[in-house]
């Protein structure tokens, strides 16, 4: 809840910063991505609060993902197991949506601001296929409810 907070809170800081044109030139902030090749790399994101609200974006995506898959991994009961599936498939649709978000309205307006080497979370390829796995994981916890549903009939 907090970080969907300090989401809210950088997404009314650029509403203002856009009627007053600055853009938050002069912010520069650093990130550090593990989306790569299994490696750490650090990035300065040079585009002011618009950057951090897009990488902020796509690391709530990605907490929500590892939150849905936590919830399916640890099943205590037949009923738990089914309650895990809807609740996975519930975040995993979360998370797809706060993908398009990210591709669809946040990283758009950035792409003429961003270096050329950037953070992987920073391209809107990377948003749209985390979308579609997201999508694609929650119709699959989905099949795991009904299946379960099925056998259990």
């Amino acid at each position: 809840r907090a970080y969907e907070q300090y989401l809210l809170l950088i997404a009314e800081a650029c509403a203002a910063m856009r009627t007053k044109d600055t853009g938050g030139a002069g912010v520069s902030l650093r990130w550090t991505s593990t989306s790569e090749d299994g490696t750490v790399k650090t990035y300065d994101v040079a585009c002011g609060l618009f950057g951090e609200r897009a990488m902020a974006l796509a690391a709530y995506a990605g907490a929500l993902r590892r939150v849905a898959r936590d919830g399916l991994l640890v099943p205590v009961s037949e009923a738990a197991t089914s309650t895990a599936a809807t609740g996975a498939a519930m975040v995993l649709r979360r998370a797809a949506g706060a993908y398009s978000h990210l591709a669809d309205k946040v990283l758009p307006p950035l792409k003429s601001s961003l270096d050329v080497e950037r953070a992987n979370e920073l391209t809107g390829s990377f948003a749209n296929v985390m979308r579609l796995m997201s999508l694609g994981d929650a119709q699959g916890a989905a099949c795991r409810r009904a299946r379960e549903k099925w056998d259990g009939a």
